[in-house]
């Protein structure tokens, strides 16, 4: 176990001195159709379920105070915020679900996390972080306006921009430890990297061994569905590396794949969401 330690230590060193893009997740034992990977059917009902019941072991009986308050109001990309806060002091975490609108685990795994309970700290939970993409099925702020490639945005650019300036101005204004950026890896195609079950970051600096154990996790089957790899840098204009970057904030961006089924996908998200609130202190 030592050895293994060591290797994923090293390949994050590596991945942080010398970015390379994407690591390819081999996307060999999965079924395709027409050259694609289709993602699975899902009847599962997010209002009929709990992240405890998804996840398995989430903890709801710590005393905290929920509040919610709105990005953007007013428009067609209002979306909301929800901060817990326990009764004890700790450490702030940021998690920004759904980017895309189409990535359903990453904003559905952000709508059952704002009724968890935590033991110290504060969460703040935004979801689904593009909530217009998200009614409509779709990546996209409107039209082609990627909001994961306008970060930090601009008070008067585009919808894109202007919704990306909001969530940078609320994670600055919150100052978070650590912000858990979810999403989901696209289906294969060729000539595209395939992220599949993937942890990326830019800088992580005082939190290596989070992202160190929880990619050893994984690779152990003690953690997730399947193995997660990490990966590096976030690309420009995204959450990770504006975030990262600008304000020196750690980001931790969870990428699952679509072609595993939404139930497997919504727990990988709240598990390693746990974890790292475990790891944290912020839950017992």
């Amino acid at each position: 176990m030592a050895g293994q330690r060591l290797a994923v230590w090293l390949l994050l060193l590596l991945l942080a001195a010398f970015p390379a893009g994407a690591q390819r997740y081999d996307p060999g034992s999965f079924p395709r159709e027409d050259g694609r990977i289709v993602e699975p059917e899902s009847d599962l009902a997010l209002e009929d379920t709990s992240a405890r019941q998804i996840a398995g072991t989430f903890l709801e009986d710590y005393p905290v105070s929920r509040e919610r308050y709105a990005l953007m109001p007013g428009t067609p990309q209002e979306t909301a915020v929800t901060k817990i806060t326990a009764r004890e002091p700790g450490k702030t975490v940021y998690v920004v679900g759904g980017v895309h609108g189409n990535e359903r685990a990453a904003w559905g795994a952000g709508l059952l996390l704002r009724d968890i309970s935590i033991a110290r700290g504060t969460l703040y939970v935004l979801a689904p972080a593009n909530a217009r993409g998200a009614r409509e099925g779709t990546r996209y702020v409107r039209d082609k306006q990627d909001l994961n490639r306008s970060f930090p945005g601009q008070a008067g650019g585009d919808e894109a921009s202007r919704l990306a300036f909001a969530i940078f101005s609320d994670i600055r204004a919150a100052q978070p430890d650590l912000v858990l950026d979810l999403h989901e890896a696209i289906t294969y195609r060729e000539g595209v990297d395939f992220l599949g079950n993937t942890l990326i970051f830019t800088r992580i600096d005082g939190l290596e061994d989070l992202l160190l154990d929880l990619t050893l996790d994984t690779q152990a089957g003690l953690l997730g569905s399947a193995p997660f790899l990490p990966s590096g840098p976030g690309p420009e204009g995204s959450v990770n590396r504006a975030v990262s970057d600008l304000l020196q904030i750690p980001v931790i961006t969870v990428e699952t794949f679509r072609g595993f089924p939404l139930e497997l996908r919504l727990k990988d998200q709240l598990q390693i969401v746990e974890y790292a609130l475990r790891h944290l202190g912020m839950l017992e």
